[in-house]
């Protein structure tokens, strides 16, 4: 594994990329810890894109906000915004100033990365790294080390991961849901805090370049390249190129034997090129809102390979949750388009399957993120026959 960073690092050096949003806050992902666990995913959010989305100027500050429009105003945020932000957001937004040392509406993009017990969130904004410092140490937190930017709870670095349901507290994004205080560490780019204080110092040093990070691969830059290309990129959640390698083996064993084989023969007939990287996204432009499922390869042939087997699954595989073709399910209540190669830099190509719903729908009553969103929903219920690479 590190011959193969070393390679992507030295293979970098020719490239100039516009650092995007989505770049930016990948910068924070080590790469080889996220390639070690086929379990990991990064799910990026745009609350800036969001709102410019729906033409929204953003608020100077909660307390700007009348009562009356608080809820419509947070309707505009992207679906991936970071968990512990979103589920709690209209009581415990008010807080943020006392408990964060930050506005809301001073985070522009979050980051959700790795698997819990393990998982980190990286706020990303210009915030006031004072005001972040007193409210921590208002609450018990201790500048450790040599470091001003590093805070720990005052009993240590190493107790993140430990709950305390007595002391619950939402308000507190870095782990307060279930009474727990993250370390966090403050960057020039935002702030990052995790149960894993190890994941903590690796995440800070490959946001400072100093290791690999999800950012510096080839992949992903590419395919964030692509997705710029689209007025505003609302959401994406990256996942490890072998999350989906097999099918789910609860649905292939509950099966009647013919169904299990009628099952694997459509697979086998349409079979699947691995890919290298498989990312969802939520875009939008002037007319339509977009969800999107990308894969990328390491060159056009396998591309337009892939496209075709796509294409043949999407049609005849059934979704095991709705009962339809996967055409159908990801689709409704929108328009799939015909399945896309798209070449990139550097030789690679990516497939994207894309549906798109009308601006004035979204206005109607859809949410904008809602493809997306499905996409997401049945990738984490194992309803992916579609995506499982080979035959």
């Amino acid at each position: 594994m590190r011959t193969i960073l070393t390679l992507l690092t030295f293979l970098l050096s020719s490239l100039a990329w516009a650092v995007t949003p989505l770049l930016a806050a990948l910068e924070f992902v080590p790469a080889e810890r996220f390639l070690n666990d086929p379990a990991n995913s990064a799910t990026f959010a745009d609350l800036a894109a969001g709102f410019d989305s729906f033409g929204i100027p953003v608020p100077g500050s909660w307390d700007e906000v009348p009562e009356g429009e608080q809820r419509s105003l947070l309707a505009a945020l992207p679906a991936g915004l970071a968990s512990s932000v979103a589920m709690y957001l209209l009581p415990t937004a008010p807080l943020y100033p006392e408990v964060l040392g930050l506005d809301l509406f001073d985070i522009r993009q979050t980051l959700e990365f790795n698997e819990p017990p393990e998982q980190a969130l990286v706020l990303l904004g210009e915030f006031d790294d004072e005001a972040v410092v007193a409210a921590f140490e208002a609450r018990d937190y201790v500048v450790a080390g040599d470091s001003p930017h590093l805070l720990c709870p005052a009993a240590g670095c190493d107790t993140g991961m430990v709950p305390d349901l007595r002391n619950r507290d939402p308000a507190n994004v870095f782990g307060g849901d279930l009474g727990r205080r993250f370390p966090v560490l403050l960057s020039a780019a935002g702030i990052i805090g995790s149960p894993s204080e190890a994941l903590l110092q690796e995440s800070a040093a490959a946001q400072a370049d100093e290791q690999l990070s999800l950012a510096d691969l080839p992949e992903v830059r590419a395919a964030a390249d692509y997705l710029y290309g689209f007025q505003q990129v609302r959401a994406v959640t990256v996942l490890h190129p072998f999350a989906l390698a097999a099918p789910d083996p609860a649905r292939l064993i509950e099966a009647e034997p013919e169904e299990r084989e009628a099952v694997l023969a459509q697979l086998n007939a349409a079979a699947l090129p691995p890919y290298s990287l498989l990312l969802l996204a939520a875009t939008t432009d002037e007319e339509w809102h977009y969800g999107l499922t990308v894969l990328v390869y390491p060159d056009v042939q396998t591309a337009q390979a892939a496209a075709e087997a796509i294409d043949v699954r999407l049609s005849t595989l059934i979704s095991s949750r709705s009962g339809l073709s996967y055409a159908e399910t990801i689709a409704d209540p929108g328009e799939l388009l015909p399945v896309s190669v798209e070449p990139l830099a550097e030789g690679l190509a990516l497939v994207a399957v894309t549906v798109r719903a009308p601006r004035e729908t979204v206005s109607a009553g859809l949410q904008p993120d809602v493809h997306y969103w499905r996409m997401l929903n049945a990738l984490r219920n194992r309803d992916h026959l579609w995506l499982v690479p080979g035959g």
